[in-house]
């Protein structure tokens, strides 16, 4: 343990008073663990019994000894105070063994740190190596060196080694075919292990280690992350939702570590995770009850009917998510974990639906970028092609917006995601599903039909009489003129007379309105939304207004995806078959060119 002491030395004229000494000590204790976040080791690799106690401080008298020699791997260990130790080495007589039980010996750790004095030379290309080294190779060929006694130790010369993942950078332990590292106990070779618990036992032929986190802050972390991707050596990025280093937030689910959730929605959460070969997914968290099974039952069938188009793309909180991409643009599902197997048993069944891969981020993100129209143009094309195939197996989609709309893969590619509120029936009455700002106007009229019962029903609940009532209810007032409102637009932008009908079903063309709501968002307002307090009609028009006056190739299909009659909107499958959406090609990755905010 180390200790560091601020002194304070009295001047010869300050009085000392009695029963004191001349300095007063004030002890600062820090434990191991904080000194090495202080000094920015994001972790450390700390001998933990005496034999691998007993190499590793034949390694630092070594070093000592030789000062002359340039011993790269030195740099990487931290040595505290010698201590007093028991050391019994394995392989060694009864005799030597006595004369060691009291030997003072050099203690400390290996530093893991990625800031560029600390960063092995080839690191970007093998991370850092860990083994007894080589004597025929540069730098005895290691980073972490375990032993000068590799025979004696049974430790290679490059026994191992700790990279960052290309896929998730999350921190792997590779171990080569013919070697063999205890993991936690258990022996593995030729593959590689998520270090994912604050603290891994690792094991080098009879050299016994822990592997622990320091807990650096996220910030810092990802700032060492970011310098070594501008320099070159580091490839991949690490999705915003995963943690830096591991933390007690975490969750640990068969080969899965769940971060804490970064999305919420009606029917779940969804949370970043990692296996344990170090590929990054999704992991949607669902309470299954027995009212929500059927929900449940009817999402996954949807996801089941689509999955498989390019632009189809499962994400976002909603029941489902049994997807994602292996590919670029494939909905694969990766693994669902039940951790209860009877509903009956329990009113809450947690479910965790793994799929792949991370969205990047959504057209909210691409509506706030410096792209150009033309990026612009051939994402949004991709999403109408995407939910075209979701209207060609039956289904409507009743939640299109931009945070709907995601971007996945390396080619950040489009895609739909959010199946929550979708269904499989032709018309539908069930006006609770969406968002109300990109509610198609048919919605919208239903919405107001049913608030407006609702108000009259408490007025009957009362025993009062709705027409004496009205002239003192404003609210039930102003919802009436809001739906005569409503219906008029629709008389006058159509041959659709709707005053004094009621309960009108819609179908999918409410999606075709709500992505051509989003459409405009994208290539029209780069920042905000119209003003809120606008009503939807008000809203309509000054649409209408500047897609008219605008010379963009877009604006006569959005146009047409906002007319206010359904039946004067084209379905989907006709919008997908204009000649106005480019050819498929890769998007430019819209997380490096966002505007910053003023």
């Amino acid at each position: 343990m180390e200790q560091q002491s601020i002194s304070r030395v009295r001047g010869e004229d300050e009085e000392e008073p009695r029963g004191t000494p001349d300095t007063e000590v004030v002890e600062l204790y820090q434990t191991p663990m904080e000194r090495a976040r202080m000094d920015g080791d994001f972790a450390r690799l700390v001998p933990d019994n005496d034999i691998a106690k007993m190499a590793f401080s034949d390694l630092i008298t070594f070093a000592k000894s030789t000062p002359e020699a340039d011993h790269s791997w030195y740099r990487l260990m931290y040595v505290n105070e010698t201590q007093e130790v028991s050391a019994t080495e394995m392989g060694t007589s009864d005799e030597e063994n006595t004369s060691k039980e009291h030997q003072l010996i050099w203690t400390g750790h290996y530093r893991l740190n990625l800031t560029e004095q600390f960063l092995p030379e080839l690191f970007g290309q093998y991370g850092i190596i860990i083994g007894g080294g080589r004597q025929e190779l540069r730098n005895e060929g290691v980073d972490l060196k375990l032993t000068n006694s590799k025979g004696r130790h049974r430790v290679r010369g490059r026994h191992a080694r700790l990279a960052l993942s290309s896929d998730s950078n999350a921190w792997m332990l590779y171990v080569e075919p013919d070697k063999v590292v205890r993991f936690n106990g258990e022996p593995i070779k030729g593959t590689a292990r998520h270090l994912s618990a604050p603290k891994t036992h690792l094991q080098f032929g009879i050299l016994q280690y822990y592997f622990e986190y320091t807990g650096m802050s996220n910030i810092r972390y990802h700032d060492q992350l970011e310098s070594l991707r501008k320099s070159n050596k580091l490839r991949g990025s690490m999705h915003k939702a995963l943690e830096a280093t591991p933390t007690h937030n975490l969750t640990y689910l068969k080969r899965y570590v769940i971060h804490p959730p970064f999305a919420m929605g009606s029917y779940g959460v969804i949370s970043a995770c990692v296996r344990s070969d170090g590929m990054p997914f999704a992991a949607k968290r669902v309470s299954r009850t027995k009212r929500s099974e059927s929900e449940i039952a009817n999402e996954i069938a949807m996801f089941e009917a689509v999955q498989g188009h390019v632009s189809i793309y499962d994400q976002l909180p909603s029941v489902n998510e049994l997807t994602l991409l292996s590919k670029p643009n494939t909905c694969t599902l990766i693994e669902v974990i039940e951790t209860k197997s009877d509903v009956n048993e329990s009113p809450i069944d947690d479910v965790y639906m793994i799929h792949s891969p991370l969205a990047d981020g959504s057209f909210d993100l691409l509506r706030l970028s410096d792209h150009q129209y033309e990026v612009r143009l051939d994402a949004f094309g991709k999403i109408v092609h995407g939910l075209n195939h979701i209207h060609s197996k039956g289904y409507m989609h009743r939640d299109v917006k931009p945070t709907n709309l995601l971007f996945c893969g390396p080619m950040s590619e489009p895609a739909v995601a959010d199946f929550g509120q979708g269904t499989r029936e032709r018309y539908s009455t069930d006006h609770t599903k969406g968002t109300i700002y990109y509610l198609a106007p048919e919605v919208l009229i239903l919405k107001k039909e049913s608030e407006i019962l609702v108000l009259k029903n408490k007025i009957v609940a009362r025993k009062s009489d709705v027409k004496e009532e009205k002239s003192s209810n404003p609210e039930l007032v102003k919802k009436e003129v809001e739906l005569l409102e409503l219906k008029k637009k629709m008389k006058q932008t159509g041959s659709k007379d709707m005053t004094g009908i009621s309960g009108q079903p819609y179908g999918p063309k409410v999606d075709v309105w709500s992505l051509g709501m989003a459409g405009y968002e994208l290539f029209f307002r780069g920042r905000g939304k119209l003003n809120m307090n606008l009503s939807a009609i008000q809203v309509h028009d000054l649409m209408l207004k500047s897609l008219k006056a605008s010379k963009l190739s877009a604006a006569p299909a959005l146009c047409a995806m906002l007319s206010w009659d359904p039946d004067l909107r084209p379905t989907m499958d006709e919008v997908a078959s204009w000649a106005i959406w480019p050819e498929a090609s890769p998007l430019l990755d819209i997380t490096t060119r966002q505007k910053r905010s003023r």
